[in-house]
């Protein structure tokens, strides 16, 4: 009766890892903050909790141009999606913020144009995604990007890790079971 109550449990549970995955939905696991690369230009920042990014970019008075990233490679292939608002005190289309996806980068907002929205897109795993604000004089107020709600693809272990697994707990039943008889 044991070994048929873990065998049923074993083959359960790996058909649960085999279903397929959820994304992750917030900054954690995978796409935790300390994982992601913050590259400063100028006097940029960030900051970061559970469940939003704010990245500012940069108003340090150079009039140089600054291009601040935060990226991360996608753990697994599937949707990136998250909701994002730009703001900023500058004047006309100075500064901007928006996504990239393998240094194809997308415009969410200008200065000119702040507003706040939704965003998705497909990754590839491996392909390295983010967040960025671009000012092109570094003067006159920063653009600040918030996102939350942001939601990244998980990976999930192959079909035959979850066989192995299936035969790990099958094999750990039958020891218990044999420990039990002598």
């Amino acid at each position: 009766m044991l070994f048929r109550s873990a065998l049923a449990y074993a083959v359960a549970g790996a058909a649960a890892l085999g279903a397929p995955a959820i994304a992750q939905a917030d900054f954690s696991g995978p796409y935790a903050h300390a994982n992601w690369t913050f590259t400063q230009a100028g006097d940029s920042s960030f900051s970061a909790n559970l469940t939003t990014l704010t990245l500012t970019g940069s108003n340090n008075g150079s009039t140089l141009n600054a291009l601040t990233e935060y990226t991360i490679a996608a753990d697994a292939s599937g949707t990136v999606s998250f909701n994002w608002n730009y703001s900023s005190v500058d004047s006309l289309n100075w500064d901007y913020g928006g996504f990239s996806v393998n240094g194809v980068f997308t415009t969410l907002a200008f200065n000119s144009t702040p507003g706040s929205g939704s965003f998705s897109t497909s990754v590839n795993a491996g392909d390295v995604f983010g967040f960025w604000v671009f000012s092109q004089d570094s003067i006159g107020g920063a653009g600040v990007l918030q996102i939350t709600n942001f939601s990244g693809p998980v990976a999930v272990p192959e079909p035959g890790s979850l066989g192995l697994l299936a035969m790990g707990t099958v094999g750990g039943v039958l020891g218990l079971r044999r420990r039990r008889r002598s």
